[in-house]
């Protein structure tokens, strides 16, 4: 690896990251949601969310709380109903 190659990625790796300064993924995740419920007068579903702000479904449930900020995943019988 030539040295010009390995300062450009040294300062790809190290650029500030705007976004998160003020609180994480956390705040990100909860950020989206209130303006989710405000909008759509409703709480966002998990698929919802991941479209919304590109994190995983796994994030997603750890920083998130089931029922509360997102709505359960419906089970078949409910889908079918819709």
């Amino acid at each position: 690896m030539k040295i010009s190659e390995y300062n450009e990625m040294m300062a790809y790796l190290l650029r500030p990251r705007q976004k998160f300064a003020n609180g994480g993924i956390a705040e990100e995740l909860k950020e989206f949601v209130e303006k989710f419920k405000l909008k759509n007068l409703r709480i966002p579903t998990q698929n919802e969310i991941i479209k919304g702000t590109g994190r995983a479904s796994k994030t997603i449930k750890s920083y998130l709380t089931e029922g509360q900020d997102f709505a359960k995943p419906l089970t078949k019988l409910e889908a079918a109903k819709l």
